[in-house]
């Protein structure tokens, strides 16, 4: 998320792990050719009607990338999805050196990574023409090339399903644009918001706690749309000293928003407060605020990064037992 990369700059100044792309046309591998520019590959899905098959990697830093390249993309059995002409294939690439990649093609990915959440790396997932994902793949489930071409064959008949349950989507009614929801993971539904309004517009008073799970992932987007704002008021009072009350800001965002928040987002702000507490000298807050958001998501790329971040914490806390 670009308010993710802004705000650990602010609160922690630990620069992000993810910066960038390389600003080659395509990745050349023994079997197959990905696109990395990110702008050339999404219009040409747009003008050509075709679906994407998006990879956002850290080739240079990510363990998990680098099996998931050598074990499936780099094998002989990925082939035939290079051969398949209806089909687009880029890496979005946040490559630790800069040198790798133009500032214009970098900007164009992280722009993405925003628009698709993206906090864990690798990342897969199939989007249609107009870049809207219909469906995310497990990467840690792979045992070779076969296993993933299985998947992709599966997972692409969701976008058959979603647009047949359709129709022509701009003439759809409620129960059409449900039943094409129905069809994706409700996860990826950040990709629908003119969807979601449309159905809501015929039941607007539903709320997430009496089961309107439509109410609650667009009320999930629009707390997603007020980060920008806290992240602005937690700046102001960290500039003028008052960590107290930024920390107060973050905790109150959390407790308001938390039946619709993401799993992403929740994890993120846990991580700032825990900088805020560190900041303020309460290590144990701190250290606790890190076990609290690595909970929350064990696997995502943040959460190793704060594993490393808690033992350097739980180092400045005193003995269990008071001694020095």
């Amino acid at each position: 998320m670009r308010y993710q990369h802004v705000w650990l700059a602010l609160v922690l100044a630990i620069a992000s792990p993810c910066a960038a792309q390389d600003a080659t046309a395509t990745t050349e591998s023994p079997v197959v050719a990905w696109r990395t520019d990110t702008a050339q590959a999404l219009e040409a899905a747009r003008a050509d009607g075709k679906t994407l098959l998006l990879h956002f990697a850290g080739t240079d830093w990510s363990e998990g990338c680098q099996r998931l390249i050598e074990a499936v993309f780099e094998q002989p059995g990925f082939a035939a999805i290079g051969d398949q002409p209806d089909l687009i294939l880029l890496r979005v690439d946040f490559p630790r050196d800069p040198e790798l990649q133009s500032d214009a093609v970098r900007d164009a990915n992280i722009a993405l990574q925003e628009r698709y959440r993206v906090t864990r790396y690798p990342s897969v997932f199939l989007a249609d023409p107009q870049g809207r994902a219909f469906a995310q793949f497990d990467t840690r489930a792979f045992l070779g090339p076969k296993s993933f071409v299985e998947q992709l064959a599966s997972k692409r008949e969701i976008l058959a399903r979603r647009d047949a349950a359709w129709g022509d989507v701009e003439a759809a009614g409620r129960e059409q644009l449900e039943a094409g929801l129905d069809t994706v993971d409700p996860a990826l539904w950040r990709h629908y918001r003119p969807e979601l309004e449309r159905i809501l517009l015929a039941d607007p008073e539903v709320s997430p706690s009496e089961g309107g799970r439509f109410r609650k992932a667009l009320d999930g987007l629009e707390a997603e749309d007020a980060v920008p704002a806290l992240m602005a008021e937690v700046q102001r009072l960290f500039s003028q000293g008052r960590l107290g009350d930024a920390i107060g800001s973050v905790d109150r965002f959390l407790v308001e928003h938390r039946e619709v928040m993401s799993a992403g987002l929740r994890q993120t702000l846990l991580f700032s407060k825990s900088g805020l507490t560190a900041r303020v000298g309460d290590f144990e807050s701190a250290v606790a605020a890190l076990d609290e958001a690595v909970a929350v998501d064990p696997d995502s790329t943040l959460a190793e990064q704060m594993q490393s971040l808690r033992a350097r914490l739980a180092a400045s806390l005193p003995p269990a037992d008071g001694r020095k």
